[in-house]
């Protein structure tokens, strides 16, 4: 597979030592402990850093949340690094923590239903997941007012 890339990036690959990938699995992968690596070096922003696989609808909008709040952690840190990505961090991972603990409760609330059907036919299995009983209220999502988070979370930093 690697053939099939370009020279410049089969030159970049082939200065990578064996076992120096960090791989990510998109759409099933796990939750992410941090969005930073390397001492601060890199940080993961949009897509990369949580596998949702669209979930919510509003991938475009968290990758545009996080540039906002990458670039204010960089202007309140004079741009250092090692102090604007665990700013960072802190602010996004734990919105991310809360977006995997909803999918958690809604499979479970899925897998309840499911069970009390028995054997559901695939029209059941299919309306288990895409019809819910009442609302749960994703203002948190939908609503987000991200300057507000930025400024609540700044002030307990």
């Amino acid at each position: 597979m690697a053939g099939e890339y370009l020279p410049q990036i089969r030159e970049a690959l082939s200065r990578v030592p064996p076992g120096g990938w960090r791989e990510f699995a998109a759409f099933a992968g796990p939750e992410l402990d941090t969005l930073t690596a390397w001492n601060n070096k890199i940080v993961l922003v949009g897509d990369s850093s949580h596998a949702l696989s669209g979930a919510f609808g509003s991938g475009a909008g968290f990758t545009m949340e996080d540039g906002w709040v990458l670039a204010q952690s960089l202007s309140y840190s004079k741009n250092d690094l090692s102090k604007a990505l665990p700013v960072f961090n802190a602010i996004r991972l734990t919105y991310y923590s809360r977006m995997y603990a909803h999918l958690a409760s809604e499979a479970k609330r899925r897998a309840a239903k499911l069970k009390t059907l028995g054997n559901p036919s695939f029209d059941e299995r299919v309306a288990s997941k895409i019809i819910t009983d009442g609302g749960v209220d994703m203002s948190w999502i939908y609503e987000k007012d991200i300057s507000a988070t930025w400024r609540q979370s700044v002030g307990v930093l």
